[in-house]
């Protein structure tokens, strides 16, 4: 892979450019992930929530459901297996992607699902389309090292737990938006949980 090549179909897809999406996969750039840290352009589009690349890189024959291992260059963690879904920043986003046949219910290399990744953050837009298309609040991530297997729900109320432990003191302008998506989450998942 040229990574000049790969650089400059990032730039566009990074400044949301559609038609320069376009003209560069038309010219013969290929949708391969960076060597080193395997990036995809698909998982910049979620991201960065560029929307018009994100459907020009779908209409061009990006798979929806790809398979990306990231390794990231600065605190060396690496998310194996994850889909574009998982990275996703908004609601229009996910419907995208969904559209373009996304699978709602495909697991990392650890069994996380799009669903639990974003109970996580607490993105409860985010969780409330998912849950509409149908995914699934019974899976659970793998046991990790000491950690039990946890379902979204389990997720979403242990990260509204931490927040809520925090000292009012600790938290900074913005905290109680960031509070009240946690709980939003955990109240979806529970009424998902109890149907």
């Amino acid at each position: 892979m040229d990574i000049q090549q790969f650089k400059s179909l990032s730039r566009a897809v990074f400044d949301d450019d559609a038609a320069e999406v376009r003209r560069l996969v038309k010219s013969g750039m290929s949708f391969d992930a960076h060597p080193r840290h395997g990036n995809t352009h698909l998982r910049t589009a979620c991201q960065r929530d560029a929307l018009r690349a994100l459907q020009a890189l779908l209409e061009l024959g990006a798979d929806p459901n790809e398979r990306i291992t990231y390794k990231s260059p600065v605190d060396k963690r690496v998310e194996e297996r994850f889909t574009p879904l998982m990275y996703v920043a908004s609601v229009a986003a996910a419907e995208i992607l969904i559209e373009h046949g996304a699978d709602v219910n495909a697991t990392s290399a650890t069994g996380l699902s799009a669903l639990m990744r974003h109970a996580h953050f607490g993105c409860a837009e985010i969780v409330e389309a998912l849950l509409r298309h149908g995914a699934d609040v019974t899976l659970r991530q793998h046991k990790r090292r000491r950690r039990k297997a946890l379902s979204a729900l389990e997720m979403a109320e242990a990260s509204l737990s931490f927040w809520l432990s925090l000292p009012k003191e600790h938290l900074k302008p913005g905290a109680e938006s960031v509070i009240a998506g946690h709980r939003r989450t955990a109240e979806l998942l529970r009424s998902a949980s109890a149907v």
